[in-house]
């Protein structure tokens, strides 16, 4: 997903972690995908292409496995997506929903505690704010 993005000068930064719940006989794993909403407005094309991508990677039909990407929906206005903009009226009503689309991620009752690596991210760079 990371190169497709890079190929349409999109720059994105994520988190991802590995979960397994108690009575599963399988891992699973939740996505967290950040980027620039001054270049990508909707979310539908990214979901569909990580859907795409990942019936791509598990060398699956598309067509008959479209239930392995779920999307989670915002309390907000029940998209997809949640678009941060400061002078939005509901800014910090979408931020608290992102923050808590993040928090979700870092539950502890269902992290598997072996060798296996359960948390990544990209680097996220902190931009210093001179005002």
């Amino acid at each position: 997903m990371k190169k497709y993005l890079d190929r349409k000068n999109v720059t994105c930064k994520y988190l991802w972690v590995r979960e397994k719940t108690t009575n599963a006989v399988n891992h699973h794993y939740h996505f967290m995908l950040l980027l620039d909403g001054h270049k990508i407005r909707k979310a539908n094309n990214i979901l569909s292409k990580c859907t795409e991508l990942w019936n791509r990677a598990l060398n699956l039909n598309p067509s008959i496995n479209q239930s392995l990407v779920y999307y989670c929906r915002n309390k907000v206005d029940n998209s997809w997506e949640l678009f941060l903009d400061r002078h939005d009226d509901l800014y910090d009503q979408k931020k608290d929903e992102c923050i808590y689309w993040a928090s979700y991620l870092a539950k502890v009752n269902t992290k598997d505690n072996t060798k296996y690596r359960n948390f990544g991210s990209s680097r996220v760079s902190c931009l210093k704010n001179n005002n």
